[in-house]
């Protein structure tokens, strides 16, 4: 997926804090023609599960983040999606109830930082 290298790239200059002067392999996929990539590859890409879940958050908080116009069929189509791989990845592995401490603690770390609104 293409959004895996753009992907990569937003988190090594937000996490890693990269300066100037710092390469970015990634960033490779800046210049890369998507429908001939896709075509290259047949029109199927292999990606682990996580990574794919990772990919719908990343796209997701993106097109929130800048307020995207004109994507609500996309927004709909990553939260079924994410909602289905969730379930298969962590459900599996995971009782809702303890599901639910997680999700209210995180809730809570985030609300005390200020990270969520």
């Amino acid at each position: 997926m293409m959004s895996d290298g753009l992907r990569a790239i937003d988190e090594a200059v937000l996490f890693l804090n990269m300066r100037c002067g710092d390469r970015l392999g990634h960033a490779l996929a800046l210049g890369i023609d998507v429908e001939e990539w896709y075509e290259s590859k047949s029109g199927y890409v292999l990606i682990p599960q996580i990574d794919y879940l990772d990919n719908l958050v990343w796209l997701y908080s993106k097109i929130r983040k800048y307020r995207l116009t004109g994507l609500e069929d996309t927004l709909r189509y990553i939260e079924k999606r994410y909602d289905e791989y969730f379930r298969m990845i962590y459900l599996n592995h995971m009782s809702e109830g303890h599901l639910s401490v997680v999700f209210r603690d995180a809730i809570e770390y985030y609300n005390k930082k200020g990270i969520l609104a």
